[in-house]
Parts: structure tokens; sequence; C-alpha cells
């Protein structure tokens, strides 16, 4: 059962999701709860601290779901290697479990339908719909499948399927961490770096130092990689340069139309040392 506290930010929500932010006013939220304004003063200042409560709440919410489902926790490294030690099917399932969450649960649907609403009038607003819905999000996904690509078992597995599906003998899969593994390879000609878990500076000090005159592909998803690139690219003599772009719409279905959804841009830089 809700407690008197958890019922005014149900019903303040509702009406900010409802009629805006600015719009609703202490008297309308008490009215809406059948309850006098001195009332409502006994557990919450003001009005912004009804709303500052429904943030908090928010938060207390993700780390509730993450530890009903002893999902990885803590700063980005501790939580890319948790990630790197469980399940796909884990991941599956908590995964749904978010998408629920934002999408069927009362308290989140309100609070994503508020920010949406009101991400055109307030700048505060616009900030918080980015953080929670937006670049928030998708450069936390980033970082984590930057970090976990290509190093858990299941994707090792997989290269290896394909170098038998596809005859290539040429190949040989070494599973290490980079630059750390790079250093008893041979003198390579060419390089492809597809995820540098943040680690792009050291992982191209270590090929440049094999072979200073090698060809280079760097593939990215985000802005915070491109410029990475671009700072490092400062640091060695290159020649050749190329930067593609890449995008990429899905179609969905939405009654009888088929929409056209972007998916994240891919960034192609690609260049030759020339020292």
């Amino acid at each position: 059962m809700c407690t008197t506290k958890e019922k005014i930010l149900l019903t303040a929500l509702k009406l900010f999701a409802q009629d805006g932010y600015e719009a609703v006013s202490i008297s309308k939220i008490s009215g809406e709860l059948g309850m006098a304004k001195s009332a409502l003063y006994k557990h919450y200042k003001n009005k912004r601290d009804i709303f500052d409560s429904i943030i908090n709440r928010m938060d207390e919410l993700d780390y509730e779901r993450v530890r009903e489902y002893n999902m990885p926790d803590g700063n980005m490294d501790e939580i890319i290697k948790g990630y790197r030690e469980i399940s796909i099917d884990k991941i599956r399932i908590y995964t749904e479990a978010q998408f629920k969450h934002w999408t069927e649960e009362e308290f989140s649907s309100l609070f994503r339908r508020m920010l949406t609403l009101e991400q055109y009038r307030n700048q505060e607003m616009a900030d918080l719909y980015q953080k929670y819905l937006v670049s928030g999000p998708i450069d936390y996904m980033t970082h984590l499948f930057a970090g976990i690509i290509e190093k858990k078992e299941e994707a090792a597995a997989l290269i290896g399927k394909n170098k038998e599906h596809f005859g290539l003998e040429n190949i040989e899969i070494i599973k290490a961490d980079a630059p750390d593994g790079l250093e008893t390879l041979l003198k390579p000609t060419h390089a492809f770096i597809g995820g540098s878990s943040r680690r792009m500076n050291e992982i191209l000090s270590v090929l440049y130092q094999k072979n200073p005159k090698m060809r280079i592909v760097i593939n990215a998803i985000s802005l915070e990689t491109i410029c990475e690139i671009k700072e490092v690219l400062s640091d060695y003599p290159i020649e050749n340069e190329e930067l593609i772009q890449l995008q990429v719409s899905r179609a969905r279905v939405a009654g009888s139309y088929h929409l056209m959804q972007a998916e994240n841009p891919v960034w192609i830089c690609a260049f030759d040392f020339c020292g």
C-alpha cells in the first residue's frame, strides 16, 4: 500500500505529465488528493521539493532493478568487468525488464511523458530528457559495449565459426586485451580497431612502434570516440586520411504505414602512419 508521501508524488507526476510542470500548483495537487495544503506541506516543503523527490524516486527505481536482477553496479570499469562475466540470457532478461519499466510501469511512463512534454518549454527539463531518455542511455551503452565487445567467450567462438564457414585458414584468433595482447605479435601491415575500451592512444602507440608505416582503420559510433581519435592522431605523423559516416534506417510497421527509424551513425576513420 502506498504511503501518503508516495501518493502525493504519483498524483503530482500525473498532473505534471498531463498539464505541464509550470501549470500545476500546490493547490491543484492538494485538491486532486482531497487534502488541505497544510497537510501536504507536512510532507513536502513546496512544489520544487516534490519534483526533486520524483527525480530521486526514478534513481531509486533504477538501483532497485539492478539489485533485483543482480546486475553489475559501481563505476564504469566495474560494470564492464561484471558484464563480461554474465550470460547473454541474463542481459536479455534485464533488457526486457528495462523496456517494460519505461513503457508499462505507471510512475516511469508518466515521468517519460512529463519530460517529453516539458523539454521544449524548460531548459532543465530538456537536460533531464537528454539524461534519462536520449544521450544519457546512449552514452552509457556506447561505453558499455565498447568495453565488452569481442571480449566474451561467445564472441570469440562466433569468430571461430565464421572462420570455419568461410574457409579463412590464414586467420588466427588470439584472445587478449589490447594493447597488451599486441606486444607478442609479428610486425603488422594493417590494423582494424572496432572497440578500444578508452585505450585508443595506448593501442595506437603500440601499433606505431611495431610498424610506423602501417594502415589503420577505426570504427566509431559515438562523438566521444571521434573526439578521442582526433586528439590522439595529432600525436602521430599520418597521411591518406579518410573519414566516412554511414547512416542506416530500419523500417518499423505502424498500422498501415512503414516508418523509417534512424540507427546510430557509424564513423569509419582510415589513415596511414608515415613515420
